[in-house]
């Protein structure tokens, strides 16, 4: 779980690492993105959370809006194709907003929280054809 509170950067985004070492044979069967509390306070505008690969951007599960009334039954469902086939990565979810996120040490944001679930299996390593 990923709290509101924890989103402290200075800028309007900040990536959050969930798993490390994920291997390139790996393949997703699915990442499921819940929003179990509304994400609330701080300045007005969007905030919206994907999936990708560390230091880089949403490449595994395209960004989705928080902030939705209807918490904690809100949620992103994807079956994504996985974004390298060789050598090892880091996934992290990549929160963006309209606003600075925090002060570099207090979020903005007053409430709010993302679980996250990624399901998958390693399957074969590639051969060279």
């Amino acid at each position: 779980m990923v709290p509101a509170t924890s989103l402290t950067a200075k800028s309007a985004s900040q990536q959050v690492p969930i798993l490390t070492g994920l291997s390139g044979s790996f393949r997703f069967d699915h990442v499921l993105l819940r929003e179990t509390e509304a994400f609330a306070g701080g300045e007005p505008g969007k905030v919206t959370v994907g999936v990708g690969r560390a230091n880089g951007n949403a490449d595994v599960v395209t960004p989705f809006p928080l902030r939705n009334a209807t918490a904690p039954w809100f949620f992103w469902y994807e079956r994504p194709s996985p974004p390298q086939l060789a050598g090892a990565y880091d996934l992290a979810l990549y929160f963006e907003a309209a606003f600075p996120l925090g002060d570099g040490t207090v979020s903005n944001l007053k409430a709010g929280a993302v679980t996250w679930e990624v399901c998958g299996f390693n399957g074969p390593p590639g051969k060279a054809q």
